[in-house]
């Protein structure tokens, strides 16, 4: 999933850095999508691949937490429908960078702009599911007395730190520029790469204690 994300996301699509501004003129919106159609279809779909395995990754976290909660499993149940919401919306962001490379020149110059922007509203600004889902797996390996928790304390401190890391998202709605724009600091890289940092220390979490 990390691998063909990067490949997808940043080698071919280039959506990381955005190759345009919140800021940039209709136009010059409309001039990128048409010199780069190409490379932006071929992006958007190893995008929508990679993005989709994190249901099943997802679904591995729920299985293993599962078992903690006996009768009810409530986080479980917490988690797998907040992945499968979160899975749907950044698979709709792909589709979109798709949909608006996929008549390069055509399309007026605003609608492009509209599109592009709609795009990195559902890539970033719909972290609330994804921080639920977090929530649901930390409070699934730090609630109560556990004498042998499904997962590493660290894990559900760090799932912690991340879901409340990713709400900087919600700030892209105000500012065209700066950290807190849609192509920032603290709204893009800092959520995205501490996201793939957490997919790498969950996933050695996983595999040790399946190895235990």
């Amino acid at each position: 999933m990390a691998v063909l994300a990067f490949v997808g996301i940043v080698v071919a699509g280039r959506f990381i850095p955005p190759f345009v501004d919140p800021s940039d003129g209709a136009r010059v919106v409309a001039e990128r999508y048409a010199e780069h159609g190409g490379r932006i279809r071929v992006g958007a779909v190893l995008t929508a691949i990679s993005l989709s395995l994190i249901a099943p990754f997802g679904a591995v976290i729920a299985a293993r937490t599962r078992p903690t909660e006996g009768g009810r499993p409530l986080l479980a149940y917490v988690q797998v429908a907040c992945v499968a919401v979160a899975v749907v919306l950044v698979v709709l962001a792909a589709t979109v960078w798709a949909l608006t490379a996929f008549r390069p020149g055509e399309y007026p110059d605003e609608l492009v702009r509209y599109s592009n922007d709609l795009a990195y509203f559902l890539f970033i600004f719909t972290w609330p599911p994804f921080t639920v889902w977090f929530a649901a797996i930390a409070i699934a390996v730090l609630g109560g007395d556990q004498p042998d928790p499904p997962l590493p304390r660290w894990i559900g401190y760090l799932s912690w730190w991340l879901a409340i890391l990713i709400a900087a998202g919600s700030v892209i709605a105000f500012v065209k520029t700066g950290p807190f724009a849609y192509n920032g600091l603290l709204a893009l890289y800092v959520p995205v790469v501490s996201f793939f940092v957490w997919v790498m220390a969950m996933t050695y979490a996983l595999w040790k204690g399946r190895s235990a």
